[in-house]
């Protein structure tokens, strides 16, 4: 190698160091490995350890002989099988997510990276250890105490409300090889086989476990666990209850968790066998609450996510959304605003999923009083509302330049108004379901003047219309057009009289000079055919 030229010599080096980086990678790979498999090893020793001293202790707790021995040894060996399935994934996704991490962190903060991860990654595993010490010693030799579904319940709750993913941020490639899916058919086959669950049931139960993050109702629960201990009991409606109960009257108080045989789900802070202070619950039809209770009443501050995908989030008063609130529609609306007995009431502002908005008052769900409406296309009603209707007085501003305003029925002008065309064009009088309706003043943009009768939108009856000339035209009207007797006086004060026919002169007309000379005019088709004095 000494030998060599100098070019040759320095991309020898430069070989060898890249060789050197590689080995250095590959040992810390290596290293991250191993201490990853020594937390594995010493978790599952650890969990070994705890699993054959509650074996012993189920066991001691029945006679030799017993019936209820031979099924609590069954039970035993179903409870190891379901640790085994649910573990593994558990601590190799955690691995994986570890490994991945530091490889995408710069060299001088992987050791910190790595630390704080294997740290967190031990706090959840022992967690989980510390979340299946719940079996008691039987009392009574009830086979029931023991009952495998207790400890199935408990290990399919933690891995719902503690999923990686959303409290580690798994990475999705990661996350999907142990998904909370894995545990549908195994899990159901329990729920079925001990408490009858209904499959539509369960399916709902776990699709909304599986979207909602993790609870965080144990950090909100103050420091009440003096004289009470974890227990899990059966009832006889064949709920099942998991949590704090006091000693001596074995009443649930404190945080537990009860799963009822309809599939409804309760986890929160008890108090005298009733949902109290803070929790979760999930209806048998899919809808979940999560907040304040008070006596079993949801009252409070709490979210609440509908069987239809709507969801509130604001105060309760006993079961019922009552004070401030916002709720988000499956439709892609959003109200903000006072609610009363589960409607928006009061006051409130809608933003509909087409772009329109509304806010103002409100009655029971509907727009109903004083408001502004924007339409998607930049039209504006400002006026009153009754049943979400436009009823009332109120404005219309268009974007294209019309404005429309007066007294308003069923979403249309009703009486008295007032509309401006985009030309200018200014109408003034009655109306009748959005139409001109009765008499009225049209003042055009040119200046000229039309005062009459209107029936649905068109001129009828007799009409005078005062041209921007000074002329001045008196005619009965039908369908808009000039039939029938009319008189023009000209600006000059002459005057015509005849018979209008479809808007023009048929026929003959009298023609008066200003001096008093009568003419008398003959016309065809609107034209001038003949005249004599």
């Amino acid at each position: 190698k000494m030998e060599m030229s100098q070019n040759g010599t320095a991309k020898q080096t430069k070989i060898i160091l890249r060789s050197n980086d590689l080995r250095s990678k590959i040992e810390k790979q290596q290293t991250i490995k191993a201490k990853f498999n020594r937390i594995r090893s010493e978790f599952k020793q650890t969990f070994a350890t705890i699993r054959m001293k509650e074996c012993q202790s189920m066991l001691e707790s029945f006679g030799p002989n017993c019936d209820a021995s031979r099924r609590a040894s069954e039970a035993i060996k179903d409870l190891h099988a379901v640790i085994d399935f649910g573990l593994p994934a558990l601590v190799d996704a955690m691995c994986l997510y570890v490994l991945k991490c530091t490889e995408v962190q710069p060299a001088k903060s992987q050791e910190v990276r790595v630390a704080k991860i294997t740290q967190n990654m031990v706090d959840v595993l022992f967690t989980l250890k510390d979340k299946l010490l719940f079996y008691e010693r039987s009392q009574d030799a009830d086979v029931d105490s023991v009952d495998p579904l207790k400890l199935y319940l408990k290990i399919i709750h933690f891995l719902f409300s503690h999923k990686l993913k959303p409290s580690m941020q798994l990475q999705e490639e990661y996350a999907k090889d142990w998904s909370i899916k894995k545990l549908q058919l195994p899990s159901y086959e329990i729920l079925n086989d001990s408490i009858g669950m209904n499959e539509v049931v369960y399916n709902k139960v776990l699709e909304r476990y599986a979207k909602i993050e993790q609870f965080r109702y144990f950090s909100k629960f103050p420091e009440r666990l003096v004289g009470m201990k974890q227990e899990s009991v059966s009832f006889n409606s064949g709920s099942v209850y998991i949590g704090l109960l006091t000693t001596e009257k074995r009443i649930r108080n404190g945080p537990g968790i009860e799963i009822y045989r309809n599939g409804r789900i309760y986890e929160g802070y008890w108090l005298n066998n009733l949902e109290h202070y803070f929790g979760r619950g999930i209806s048998e039809n899919g809808v979940v609450y999560e907040g304040d209770y008070e006596m079993r009443y949801k009252h409070g501050k709490g979210t609440c996510v509908f069987q239809n995908e709507n969801k509130y989030t604001g105060n309760w008063d006993k079961n019922y959304m009552h004070g401030s609130g916002m709720m988000h529609f499956a439709n892609g609306n959003k109200y903000t605003g006072k609610w009363v007995n589960n409607s928006p009431h009061d006051y409130g502002e809608m933003f509909f999923a087409n772009g329109d908005h509304y806010v103002g008052q409100w009655s029971y769900s509907l727009m109903s009083g004083q408001g502004t409406f924007t339409f998607k296309n930049g039209d504006k009603y400002i006026g009153r509302f009754a049943n979400s209707l436009k009823d009332g007085l109120g404005s219309l501003k268009c974007k294209s330049g019309e404005e429309f305003t007066g007294e308003w029925k069923n979403d249309l002008l009703n009486g008295n108004g007032t509309h401006t065309d985009k030309k200018g064009n200014k109408f003034t009088g009655k109306w009748r379901n959005g139409k001109k309706h009765g008499s009225g003043v049209l003042v055009y943009a040119t200046g000229d003047i039309f005062t009459g009768t209107w029936f649905e939108d068109k001129k009828v009856g007799e009409g005078e219309y005062v041209y921007a000339s000074g002329d001045k035209f008196t005619c009965i009207w039908k369908n808009n057009i000039a039939d029938g007797q009319g008189v023009m006086t000209f600006k000059d004060g002459s005057v015509e009289t005849g018979e209008w026919f479809c808007g023009t002169k048929r026929g003959q007309f009298y023609f008066k000079k200003t001096d008093g000379t009568m003419l008398i005019r003959s016309y065809k088709n609107g034209i001038l055919v003949s005249e004599t004095q």
